[in-house]
Formats: C-alpha cells, structure tokens, sequence
C-alpha cells in the first residue's frame, strides 16, 4: 500500500513539474536580441496580457514604439514578414504584422476558438477618434524612476494610454496633501512647472504645466491640480494629482 502511494505520489510531483516547465515556456518571451536593429526599444515593460490596450494601436506607432508600450512579444511566426505574437491571460492572441520591424501592416486578435478580429488593418479607417485603455501596466509609465528623479513623496497610481489627436502615455501620480507643497517645489525646479493656483473650484497650474524631452526626443507635459475643492490649507486636502503625458506620436 506504501509502495502505491509513493508511486502515486511521484507521479503527481513528476506531472507537475512538467506542467510547470510548460508553463514556463509558454510565458517566455522573446529578447531584446532577438528583435530587428529598427525595434530596439530603450525601455521594456513587462508584457500585455489584456486585450484593451491593443485595441488603440494605429498606424501612428512604430514597432518600436509597440514594444516600448506593450512590452516585448512572446514569438514571431511569420515567413516573409515578421508576425509578432502577444499571448492574453485568456488565452487569445494579439498578432501584430510588419513587413520590416518598422511600420504596421495589422494587428489581429486571434481567440481561442480559431475566430478573428482586425483590431487594425493599414489603410482601413480607424475605428472612433477618441479612445483610451486603462490599466496598462505601470511600468510602462513609471516615467520618473525611469529618469532616475522620483521624489518618495510621487505615488505612481495607474497608467493610460489614450488616442485622440495623438497617441499618448497618461501616468497618475498621487501626493498627499501634506507633502504638496515639496512636490510641487520639485516639480518646480525640475520640469519649469508653473506655481499652483486656486481657480474656482480647485488647484492647478493654471497656464503653465511642466515640459520635458528626453534622450529617445519624447516630449512630455507634467501638471498637477487637487480636485474638486473649497480648501486653502493644502495639509488638510487628503491629495493632490500629478499627471505625466508623454507623447508618443505627432499630431
């Protein structure tokens, strides 16, 4: 009886370990060596496994840019042309193809059952004007680690991706009240961000957000505002917002 349970039980540890192994190589992703010299991104995320930021891709992107904002895709199953695969956590698959690792040609949503969707396709009209993805992962915009600059008293709180005129990476930031006024001295001598004001029903910097451009030629605009508020005394407002867009495409 021993005998048969100990067998029993390395069968099941064996099955595991296997199932683990596979799942290991499922979720591997490609490197960064592994992509063409035009998709060299300067900054890797970790990868996209929702399907909502993938719906605002246009052809305003550059493959470069897809990898900077969704992270590195998990393989490449073109012949010809590159097909780029990011595998979802529902087990459905965004397929991105490029004739040349610059421009896009489509991006497809494969789901499990063999259906297909065009999320984009070159040359056809894009689908609403103004749209946004909440929830990508924050990573992507924790632009002030990134530069090396974060004050502790900056909350990274969600990032966006937003399209509307442009294409655009939204990070919130959030900062108690208590600590404003240092952020907003930071924000000052940092980004050239104009001095809050009190307008109507809140604080903002009313005419004059902060700027910033960094080594890739990204542009940014940094403000920061309360809320909805009658109060004056900033430590008895519970926060305040900073908000980063960073610019990924022209108008």
């Amino acid at each position: 009886m021993n005998k048969v349970f100990l067998l029993l039980k390395v069968l099941i540890v064996s099955s595991v370990s296997l199932l683990t192994v596979h799942l290991l190589q499922d979720t591997r992703t490609l490197t960064k060596k592994e992509l063409p010299q035009a998709m060299q991104p300067h900054h890797i995320p970790l990868t996209a496994r929702s399907i909502a930021p993938f719906r605002l891709i246009t052809d305003r992107l550059s493959m470069k840019q897809i990898v900077e904002v969704f992270g590195l895709p998990d393989k490449d199953i073109g012949s010809g042309i590159y097909i780029y695969v990011y595998n979802l956590k529902d087990r459905s698959q965004v397929r991105i193809g490029t004739p040349n690792g610059k421009q896009i040609l489509y991006v497809v949503h494969s789901l499990e059952n063999g259906q297909q969707h065009d999320l984009f396709r070159k040359g056809s009209p894009e689908i609403g004007s103004e749209r946004t993805a909440k929830g990508i992962d924050l990573s992507t915009c924790n632009f002030l680690s990134q530069w090396q600059i974060k004050p502790q008293e900056l909350e990274l709180a969600s990032c966006d991706l937003e399209h509307k005129q442009m294409d655009m990476l939204i990070a919130n930031y959030t900062v108690k009240g208590t600590d404003a006024a240092i952020a907003e001295k930071f924000l000052q001598a940092r980004f050239q961000m104009g001095k809050l004001r009190y307008i109507c029903c809140g604080w903002e910097t009313a005419g004059k957000n902060g700027v910033y451009r960094d080594k890739d030629n990204y542009s940014y605009e940094i403000s920061m505002s309360s809320g909805e508020t009658i109060e004056r005394d900033w430590p008895k407002i519970r926060q305040f917002y900073v908000v980063i867009t960073k610019y990924l495409t022209d108008p």
